[in-house]
């Protein structure tokens, strides 16, 4: 599994029409005022791994929702630190 986490500028995300827009449900506006905006480049990304899975056996282990949900937990702990990457 790969994380990757500080990708958007804050400057992008704090621009009102950003703003605007994620309240819509729009979320491709910032990356790509990212791109056009000068400035906009203060970012800090950083990709956290952690173990690799065979498709097959995560397939095996609980139904989609089931198999969601301890992956979203997973990541969620790897962005709180708790793998190293």
């Amino acid at each position: 599994m790969a994380v990757v986490s500080g990708v958007h500028s804050p400057r992008a995300k704090r621009l009102a029409v950003t703003r605007w827009a994620e309240r819509r449900g729009i979320t491709t506006l910032a990356p790509l005022l990212q791109v056009a905006l000068p400035g906009s480049h203060d970012v800090e990304a950083r990709v956290r791994l952690g173990e690799a899975r065979e498709a097959a056996a995560l397939a095996n282990t609980g139904d989609d929702a089931e198999i969601t949900r301890r992956l979203q937990d997973e990541a969620a702990s790897m962005l709180a630190g708790g793998a190293r990457g």
